[in-house]
């Protein structure tokens, strides 16, 4: 007999699914009773096809614009094997544990991952880091007065990573790495795998100076929600959701003392912060997460007792917005 979990993911290996680019979504509030509004979400009229299947030993293949990804099933967790796309094959040999189903409010799962491939064909292809994946909110959508969708699961993932290639040896090389953070947040109809709606934040480095930040969020029509569809049909729809404009909205300076490195910071409107401290291996060694009010005189302080003379890097997101200052330890 399958598992409950083996059971859940295969209801969703029956072809393709819609997946629809939106803009304006808003992480919101954690924990208890949370009450999150989507109801000036924009959506794009150009939408995107994700395709999931499943075989009888319980491979998972899920593939989307971008990529493949290939997961297996162990229980009630479903871990990242590998993932192909035009330009990289990889193999994890530490999988990454993605989702334990059914959901629970609280659930945590903290783990490091390791994998090797090739890139462009001919690169040996490294990627060494942790992973760690939160269910830290449990509440309603709201998307008009007249429509709430009770009683969903955010689960929050958190991935650092360093990268490396080489033409001539699989060997990593700690001196020329690229790093790579990636934030998601994510919506999560109980006992469906795939989430109704999810927030990326990726954010790539080069000896920890960021060369590139991308921020997209997509809502995804899993079987039985066509009233849902109807809804978003009705809504106002963008041909493109590009050059939207960003604001900043934090002021920040960062206070190093013998034991710690202090962000001060003020806001000028509500907004989700997020801040880790990571090195150049991918290794995060704090991390700090609050919906905060518009106001002044916040702070968030990391512990830097122990750690290795190095530099490092403080990654600050709000809201998606994406910044980065190194500090040397």
């Amino acid at each position: 007999m399958k598992s409950q979990c083996s059971q859940e993911m295969s209801s969703l290996t029956t072809g393709k699914y819609l997946l629809i680019p939106i803009k304006g979504l808003v992480v919101g509030e954690s924990g208890k009773d949370c009450v999150w509004d989507f109801s000036d979400l924009k959506y794009s009229k150009s939408t995107q096809t994700l395709l999931c299947k499943v075989d009888s030993a319980g491979q998972i293949e899920i593939s989307d614009d971008k990529q493949i990804s290939y997961y297996a099933i162990n229980g009630d967790t479903v871990w990242q094997m590998g993932k192909e796309s035009p330009l990289e094959i990889l193999e994890y040999t530490s999988p990454i544990c993605c989702l334990k189903v059914p959901i629970e409010f609280c659930d945590s799962i903290s783990h490091e991952f390791e994998g090797n491939g090739v890139y462009c064909g001919d690169h040996y292809l490294k990627e060494k880091g942790s992973y760690k994946v939160v269910v830290d909110g449990i509440g309603d959508i709201v998307f008009s007065d007249a429509d709430t969708l009770r009683n969903l699961f955010r689960v929050y993932k958190q991935k650092a990573y360093a990268v490396a290639m080489d033409l001539d040896s699989p060997v990593i090389d700690s001196v020329h790495l690229k790093q790579v953070i990636e934030e998601r947040y994510e919506w999560y109809v109980k006992d469906v795998p795939l989430p109704l709606y999810s927030t990326i934040t990726i954010t790539k480095y080069v000896n920890l100076m960021p060369i590139s930040t991308s921020h997209r969020s997509y809502c995804c029509m899993p079987k039985g929600f066509s009233n849902m569809q109807e809804y978003i049909q009705s809504k106002d729809s963008l041909d493109s959701l590009e050059n939207v404009n960003v604001k900043d909205i934090i002021h920040y300076d960062i206070e190093k003392t013998i034991s710690k490195l202090i962000v001060n910071f003020n806001l000028d409107s509500d907004a989700y912060v997020s801040m880790l401290l990571a090195n150049n291996m991918g290794m995060i060694y704090d991390s700090k997460r609050s919906h905060l009010a518009k106001g002044t005189g916040y702070k968030f302080a990391f512990d830097i007792n122990g750690l290795k003379s190095g530099v490092y890097v403080v990654y600050i997101n709000v809201d998606g917005v994406v910044y980065s200052e190194k500090i040397k330890v």
